[in-house]
Formats: C-alpha cells, structure tokens, sequence
C-alpha cells in the first residue's frame, strides 16, 4: 500500500499538462466527451484558450455529446456499434 501511494503522490508532482503541453511541437489529439464526469471538458477548452494564446496551433480538439470518459466504449461491448468518439479517433489514427 505504501508504494501506491508513492505513486500516487509521484503521479500529482508532474507538470500538469496545460503548461507542458505547449512546449510540445508534434501534433496533438485530444478527444473527449461533454459527458465525462471523470475529467470536466472544461480543462480541454482551458488549454484550447492557452495554445492559442501562444499561437500554437499544434492541438486539435474533438469533443462528443453524449460521450462520456470512454467514449462511450461500453456501448461497443454491448452492442457491437463504435460511437461516433470512437469512430472519429479511428479515423483519424489511420490519418497519422
């Protein structure tokens, strides 16, 4: 147990991403659903703000309705069908 708090406290001392990110000059993907109660899509639209305010256009954004922090990804278990989050990562994946 003691180790996985380490982890823990290790994982939290990072740089967070909305600073770290913007010293990254690789493409970057982002996908998120509006319905995600695990991380708010508020923090998406935050760095948005932030490369732009720096001029960097380096960060492509898609966000779901409906979707929530799998995209939806139990709905393919039980039914077989992508969402339309998954469909779009996909797309894009065989882009790059």
């Amino acid at each position: 147990m003691a180790e996985q708090w380490r982890r823990f406290k290790e994982h939290f001392a990072l740089e967070p991403n909305k600073t770290r990110l913007i010293r990254v000059d690789v493409p970057i993907y982002l996908f998120h659903g509006r319905d995600d109660l695990n991380v708010p899509v508020d923090g998406l639209f935050d760095l948005e703000d932030r490369f732009r305010g720096c001029q960097k256009s380096n960060l492509k954004i898609f966000v779901f309705d409906k979707h929530n922090h799998d995209l939806n990804f139990q709905e393919w278990i039980a039914t077989k069908t992508y969402s339309e989050g998954l469909q779009k990562l996909f797309e894009i994946s065989a882009e790059i």
